[in-house]
């Protein structure tokens, strides 16, 4: 299954970069978590819940110079892995969530994740002015 979302943003392409990096900020944007653990080499593992269905899984985060990509696998559910990838261009975020094997016994989480992403749309420079604010950048 896959989303897409293109977001019109004020803030400039490098500092979404920066901010976006960072998976304890974006990954809780887009996914069920509650509980977040960085490891180092930005392997990091997230555990989190819809209503009773339970929500693990393991990422890793690559950075190029406008694109980043985590790839990610998930404990529950099971056998389900995919990709996220995020990509500035000038005025614009693209963000892409592909997951395998998703089948319709997750709803809930295909539904999370298409409202996360247009509740994404309406606040994301919000949250990227908050950001820069926190982060003095």
């Amino acid at each position: 299954m896959e989303w897409q979302k293109t977001i019109k943003t004020k803030h400039d392409a490098d500092t979404i970069v920066k901010i976006l990096a960072d998976p304890e900020f974006f990954i809780p944007l887009v996914l069920p978590v509650r509980k977040f653990l960085l490891n180092s080499n930005k392997l990091y593992r997230c555990e989190g819940a819809i209503g009773r269905l339970p929500v693990i899984f393991q990422g890793r985060e690559y950075i190029g110079s406008y694109n980043i990509t985590h790839v990610i696998e998930f404990e529950r559910p099971p056998g389900v892995s995919g990709k996220i990838n995020i990509q500035a261009i000038e005025d614009k975020i693209n963000i892409t969530i592909l997951l395998q094997n998703l089948y319709i016994i997750y709803l809930p989480l295909r539904v999370y994740i298409s409202n996360k992403l247009n509740e994404l749309e309406e606040t994301f420079d919000e949250k990227i002015r908050l950001e820069r604010i926190k982060r003095k950048l």
